[in-house]
């Protein structure tokens, strides 16, 4: 495998163990408080953990470029969503920001 795919995990682990390690210094919680905390923050963690390691496979099979690309209209996708499924009403900046991020990121794919 490219060595970026080889460091991802242990980087990830190197992260875990800091935490644990900065964790159990931490003695102002109660064990059950700290086994609550921790479940709270080992959800959001592991969805980071997956999408963290994700963003090496993609960028092993597609170009810098395209990556970007696709990285910058994750976040028009989201905002346009938000409105559609959510009702939610978006203001103008909102929407100014959407078509600037979609701008910018469309000469890019231009030859």
């Amino acid at each position: 495998p490219p060595p970026a795919r080889r460091t991802a995990p242990r980087t990830e682990m190197l992260k875990i163990g800091i935490s644990v390690g900065l964790l159990s210094t931490s003695s102002s919680h109660a064990p059950v408080a700290l086994s609550r905390e921790v479940f709270q923050y080992a959800v959001p963690a592991l969805i980071y953990f997956v999408n963290n390691n994700l963003v090496f496979v993609i960028l092993s099979h597609v170009d810098a470029t395209t990556f970007q690309l696709l990285s910058q209209l994750k976040t028009v996708f989201t905002g346009l969503l938000f409105r559609l499924f959510l009702g939610r009403q978006l203001h103008l900046y909102q929407y100014l920001a959407i078509w600037q991020l979609a701008g910018g990121t469309a000469p890019s794919q231009i030859p």
